[in-house]
């Protein structure tokens, strides 16, 4: 497996252009603590559903420490290992969100010496993997509490928050200078406000936003794109998008969700990054969940519960082809690494 880089505004393999076709892991029956509950089996199975939708990435969580797994089993980084060693056989990348024991640290402090150790081990485990394609450095970090959707309405939790990251961005790259590294955030317009030098887009070196009509009522995943475009020549990554089939989350204003209208929505969704030229797409969610984990998130998948493929996901395995993205001509900043093996 060789290593995937930047050149531009486009990932690239082997010197020809990549897009990543995505997609945010989970599992039915664990799907937020699927580390913790650890199946073999699942994983396989998963992944080569994943795969037969024409998949070469998918994004996953970290455990953040090692309380987050069995303590009985094999430690958080034994089990990375054995997923990425899982993707692989499928080829598939993986796009690693890490999650934090303790977030927005004071520098030096017992917390932060913690983060830092976990995350210090992990960087050293994977700085040289090609099957890692990226850093997602944190999920949503422009969420700043429920009544507050957006950093720009509060200054000072902003500049805190973006201090911090810009540590915690620091700290990767000098670790890993060779994998790109973004963060995935909830409005498209967090990457550039608040206005100043200090700002995650400047941070970054893919711009990774998410996108769901609850935050968005009044523009389009293209109009979203090209404002993105508006303000950075960096690769565009749709981190998560997604629309459940369930008639329990419908929206006022909106039609009756069902599996037909969350292909609809995908068929708009997916001819949007298509004409928008995205570096990649990274669909919310694999599977939906079973009946324990009802939540309004719980039947955003591609698949049924049974692995069964919705209707959105035959569109999606239809669509949105990696073989048809262009050559990269365009040198850009990331290093292309030579051939590796993994």
């Amino acid at each position: 497996m060789n290593f995937v880089a930047i050149r531009g505004n486009r990932f690239t393999l082997e010197g020809r252009g990549l897009r990543l076709k995505g997609v945010n892991y989970s599992d039915p029956d664990s799907p937020w603590l699927w580390f913790q509950k650890w199946s073999p089996q699942a994983t396989r199975r998963g992944l080569a559903e994943a795969a037969a939708l024409g998949v070469n990435c998918v994004r996953m969580w970290v455990p953040h420490s090692s309380e987050e797994v069995d303590p009985n089993g094999p430690g958080p980084f034994a089990l990375i290992d054995e997923f990425l060693h899982a993707a692989e056989l499928r080829d598939i990348r993986c796009y690693v969100g890490l999650r934090w024991q303790h977030k927005w640290t004071e520098r030096g402090s017992l917390d932060d010496q913690a983060n830092l150790e976990f995350l210090g081990a992990l960087l050293e485990m994977l700085k040289d993997d090609p099957r890692v394609v990226a850093w997602d450095l944190m999920n949503e970090a422009d969420h700043v509490s429920h009544e507050c959707w957006q950093w720009n309405m509060d200054p000072p939790e902003a500049e805190r928050r973006l201090l911090w990251l810009k540590r915690m961005c620091d700290v990767v790259k000098e670790a890993d200078p060779v994998h790109p590294l973004s963060m995935g955030a909830t409005f498209s317009y967090s990457y550039w406000q608040p206005d100043g030098p200090l700002s995650l887009e400047s941070m970054v070196d893919v711009v990774d936003f998410h996108y769901y009509r609850a935050n968005y009522r009044t523009t389009t995943v293209a109009e979203e794109i090209r404002a993105v475009r508006e303000h950075t020549d960096k690769p565009i990554l749709v981190g998560e998008f997604g629309f459940s089939s369930c008639p329990k989350c419908t929206i006022r204003g909106e039609p009756e969700h069902s599996e037909e209208l969350q292909a609809a929505m995908y068929d708009e969704y997916l001819s949007d990054c298509e004409s928008g030229n995205v570096a990649g797409l990274l669909p919310w969610v694999l599977t939906d969940y079973r009946e324990e984990f009802k939540s309004g998130e719980s039947a955003f998948g591609l698949l049924r519960v049974d692995y069964t493929p919705k209707p959105a996901g035959a569109l999606y395995a239809s669509k949105f082809r990696v073989s048809d993205h262009p050559e990269a001509p365009v040198p850009g900043s990331m290093p292309v690494r030579p051939v590796a093996v993994g």
